[in-house]
């Protein structure tokens, strides 16, 4: 049976293998998707997501990381994001955010999943496109029932 949303697919990729146990292929998922509203997010998060891609490719510092993501968190406060709740700018930043950690050993991943998931949905509608990244990432996972 297919899944019916990115999250849901997530669930089952990990209750097929935790998603603790694929880290690196869920820190993918999340910068190709980032990658998808890029478009969407301002120029603060744009380049936080290309330190980002460099920092989990091994090609930058966490200094570098640390200081993308207090960018990326001042950008937020200086347009007062609390009160911005129908703002994609906002929302696609804080997705953007989620990779910006040097590790994510001390969150629960499938937590973190489903509020990236609404994260990047409140961006865009790229959940056809999620499930198509999570089915080429994780494909033995992804088709198990």
């Amino acid at each position: 049976m297919a899944a019916k949303s990115a999250f849901e697919l997530l669930e089952r990729i990990d209750n097929a293998r935790p998603l603790g146990q694929q880290l690196e292929l869920f820190v993918e998922f999340m910068l190709r998707s980032c990658e998808l509203i890029v478009e969407n997010v301002p120029s603060a998060a744009q380049h936080a997501l290309g330190v980002a891609r460099r920092y989990w490719s091994g090609q930058s510092t966490s200094a570098e990381l640390e200081y993308a993501r207090v960018t990326c968190w001042r950008y937020l406060d200086s347009i007062g994001a609390s009160t911005k709740t129908a703002d994609p700018a906002v929302w696609g930043t804080r997705a953007v955010l989620c990779v910006l950690y040097p590790t994510l050993k001390d969150q629960d991943p499938v937590e973190l999943a489903h509020w990236f998931v609404t994260l990047t949905s409140k961006v865009s509608d790229i959940d056809q496109q999620q499930r198509a990244i999570l089915a080429e990432l994780f494909d033995q996972e992804a088709s198990s029932p």
